[in-house]
């Protein structure tokens, strides 16, 4: 640095750590000068210095000259102009002297702690400067830190993401556990089919029923029931089951479950009605059977024996019940009234009835 070479090594770190421990303190400039100095300023005293005694040298011979022409001149021997050069060489070689001390003392005084200071005040703005761009540079690997740690923490997000979308892309491979025929979960439900098909492109959320394979030897009919018979049909009773594509052909079946709620409204439907899911299991195996046809079927809901079927047109009430009017054989003009039971479209008449009456 500038403040080295100009005191030299060992000077300009003295110096250095007197400010370092002092800042405002005074820089004894003649210390400097006695005290080992190096550098430039070593070289342009010494230069000085020996400027001076080349003047002395040359003053003090041009003295001796003058001296021994004055004595010639005494004695004739030498001319006026040669004691005129003698002296003229004096006077220039004291000239010289006295500018060369005088150029010493100016570069001791004046320039030598000018250019100290200068030297000092540059190393110590080089100083700040190696600071606040040490500090800079601390700053600036704060933040390629801080850049790196997220890049890293967004590399592995996105890692983690491209992991999970291998899974589930392995996972969109839908094996079926055995053989069949494989239909779209929203087949057997016109409702469901409706208001959320199962389509290409279409998204899935967690618990949707996709595909279905359907046991071919249990097959099955889900109907609704209306509120206001729901209670007649309990699990067990016998059922018949048609098939539309086989009008023709009358499968047996029995009632498996009732819901035990009613079915939430779907679309256009009086939202009063209620009807409960009701599910009937078929007997046997049948091959001409597909998932997703439509059927016709009847519940055995009772079966009574020894009773007599009326037409519904007979039945009236009479005192706040529902009864049949009948007329003895015997006597011709007596007229009874006797409690039935109703079904549709028929009136079935008491299981107590006796034959030997009959219907009017």
């Amino acid at each position: 640095m500038d403040l080295q070479n100009h005191l030299g090594e060992t000077t300009s770190k003295k110096l250095i750590d007197e400010v370092t421990l002092d800042p405002n303190a005074n820089i004894d400039m003649a210390a400097l000068r006695d005290n080992n100095l190096g550098g430039s300023a070593s070289q342009q005293l010494k230069t000085l210095e020996d400027a001076i005694l080349l003047a002395r040298g040359n003053l003090e011979r041009a003295i001796d000259v003058n001296e021994g022409t004055q004595e010639l001149y005494d004695a004739n021997y030498a001319s006026e102009l040669e004691l005129t050069g003698a002296r003229l060489d004096v006077q220039r070689y004291q000239i010289q002297m006295e500018s060369s001390v005088e150029e010493l003392k100016l570069y001791k005084l004046y320039n030598f702690p000018k250019q100290t200071k200068q030297f000092l005040s540059d190393y110590n703005e080089a100083k700040r400067e190696l600071d606040r761009t040490f500090a800079k540079t601390r700053s600036q690997l704060a933040q390629a830190l801080a850049r790196h740690e997220s890049t890293e923490a967004s590399f592995k997000l996105q890692k983690d993401k491209l992991t999970k979308l291998e899974r589930m892309i392995a996972a969109c491979t839908i094996r079926a556990p055995s053989a069949g025929i494989v239909i779209y979960g929203s087949s057997a439900d016109w409702w469901q089919k409706r208001g959320d098909p199962i389509e290409v492109g279409d998204s899935v959320h967690k618990g949707q029923k996709i595909f279905t394979i359907p046991n071919s030897d249990v097959m099955g009919v889900e109907l609704r029931v209306h509120e206001s018979s729901v209670n007649m049909v309990k699990p067990g009773q016998k059922s018949t089951i048609t098939v539309e594509a086989y009008p023709d052909i009358a499968l047996q079946g029995k009632v498996f479950k009732v819901a035990p709620l009613p079915d939430p409204p779907h679309g256009w439907f009086d939202p009063s009605v209620k009807v409960y899911t009701t599910q009937i299991t078929i007997d046997g195996a049948h091959d001409i059977l597909k998932p997703g046809m439509s059927a016709k079927v009847e519940v055995l809901i009772e079966q009574l024996k020894n009773v007599l079927i009326v037409p519904i047109q007979v039945v009236a009430n009479r005192e706040g019940k529902k009864s049949a009017m009948l007329q003895p054989r015997r006597v011709q003009n007596s007229v009874r009234y006797k409690p039935v039971r109703l079904t549709t479209p028929t009136s079935i008449l008491s299981a107590t009835w006796k034959p030997e009456s009959k219907c009017c």
